[in-house]
């Protein structure tokens, strides 16, 4: 009876750790990057089926188009003072800006920004925010939980109530583009509002416990009687070694100079830099270079535009950043 006790015990304990989870660990910080893919086929929306031991196989799929995904402080975006609360944003292409209230232990989100033109915004506030999960996640996860909020657009408010299921429905191995990844979960939400403006979301995320952020995401967006189907994967994907981001603001290992500059830039690290990015006040990745684990390197930002730029270098996994002045 003892020996069938152990057993189970054994069994419970080795099922734990060998459980693929999706933690805190994964989660974006401020600094980090992730240049997409993405196809814009709106009449395909097929993220495969869900289980375990799945092989999602993306590479059938022409994936054409580029953006990226920058999470910056939110007091640099243009929306910043209408989202007090928020401890990030995440910025995309298309003048796209969605605040988050918490990146840790949840993952809450309390508005959006987006310029339709020059002279034309929509915003959303959602209180309380849209919680698409807790952490951490394992496959067979499932939640729930509501929303408020109103649009914001022409001049007009849309109140509207939301709900958010979340699901853990698949496990296995993601190809994409970028690659193969074993140790992935699949992260089914459904989002259904109530609302004149209100919308319909289905979204899979692919994410690795190995990696930050997602791997992939496939998602339709019905709203207003429009169908909107976006499909995208992660050219570089963040390892969890290289979650670790400083803010050398004395730039004691990491210097730029001149500062201000009109022209040239000479960057110096104490550390070997493998890649070098520059992001201006919006988030925006306006420079990318990779490196061979050099301490010195000099570049031309005559091009850039007058203001502030942040650099962000890359050296064993871990990132540092400070700014310079393009006069």
């Amino acid at each position: 009876m003892k020996l069938v006790t152990l057993l189970v015990c054994v069994l419970i304990l080795s099922t734990q750790l060998f459980s693929q989870q999706y933690t805190n660990s994964n989660m974006p910080v401020l600094g980090d990057s992730v240049a997409i893919r993405t196809n814009n086929d709106l009449t395909v929306f097929e993220p495969g089926e869900g289980g375990e031991n799945v092989t999602w196989d993306f590479t059938t799929i022409k994936y054409g188009g580029e953006d990226y995904f920058n999470f910056v402080s939110p007091a640099s975006t243009p929306f910043g003072d209408e989202f007090s609360d928020a401890v990030m944003c995440g910025v995309s292409s298309g003048e796209s800006y969605q605040y988050y209230s918490s990146i840790m232990d949840k993952m809450e989100i309390s508005g959006f920004g987006s310029s339709l033109d020059p002279n034309s915004n929509i915003l959303a506030f959602f209180d309380p925010p849209i919680n698409q999960f807790n952490l951490p996640l394992s496959f067979g996860t499932k939640q729930s939980s509501t929303y408020k909020g109103k649009y914001v657009f022409g001049g007009n408010e849309f109140p509207l109530t939301g709900t958010v299921t979340t699901e853990v429905d698949g496990k296995g191995t993601l190809i994409t583009g970028a690659g193969t990844f074993d140790n992935v979960l699949r992260i089914h939400v459904k989002i259904a509002e109530t609302g004149l403006a209100a919308q319909q979301v289905d979204k899979y995320l692919y994410v690795s416990e190995d990696y930050k952020f997602w791997l992939a995401l496939h998602e339709e967006v019905s709203a207003l009687g429009d169908i909107n189907i976006q499909k995208w994967y992660a050219v570089n994907p963040l390892k969890i070694s290289q979650a670790s981001v400083s803010i050398d603001t004395e730039m004691k290992t990491l210097q730029v100079f001149p500062n201000p500059t009109d022209d040239m830039i000479t960057i110096n690290s104490v550390n070997s830099v493998e890649t070098i990015q520059l992001f201006d006040v919006m988030g925006k990745m306006v420079a990318s270079i990779n490196l061979n684990g050099v301490t010195r390197h000099q570049m031309n930002v005559s091009g850039l535009n007058t203001g502030v730029y942040n650099v962000v270098t890359s050296s064993n996994g871990e990132l540092t950043t400070t700014k310079f002045i393009k006069k």
